[in-house]
């Protein structure tokens, strides 16, 4: 997305979420997005035409499952990557009996905390202090 025009107001680049509303359901038929100056809260105008890419017709890519990640590293089993963090039960969770949660923070995903290893105790940290 690029960079909104300075306001004419204040000079402000930066904008806000605007409420959604009837100015901004004819702001999006007329093709702009209704926003707010980070400066001096005044609803402006953004064009969505630089937002809008041209379509490009790609040939049918053949979609491999992604390899399973060594079983001695933690890993998200979707897209592989090591960055994740520990995610709370819902209460649907709960209900279900479902192991801990984790969330990767790269594709957003949820899977078992099964995939990780699990933290040390306190008993443990002591002993090797």
């Amino acid at each position: 997305m690029r960079e909104a025009a300075p306001c004419r107001r204040c000079g402000s680049t930066k904008t806000g979420s605007a409420r959604r509303g009837l100015l901004y359901n004819i702001a999006n038929l007329c093709g702009y997005r209704l926003r707010l100056c980070g400066g001096c809260r005044r609803l402006r105008l953004i064009s969505r035409t630089q937002e809008a890419e041209p379509e490009v017709i790609r040939a049918a890519e053949v979609v491999t499952p992604a390899a399973a990640p060594p079983s001695n590293s933690p890993a998200c089993p979707y897209c592989g990557s090591g960055d994740f963090r520990r995610s709370r039960r819902r209460w649907f969770d709960h209900l279900l009996k479902r192991p801990k949660m984790a969330r990767c923070r790269q594709c957003h995903r949820r899977f078992p905390s099964s995939h990780f290893p699990p933290a040390k105790d306190d008993a443990e940290i002591l002993k090797s202090a």
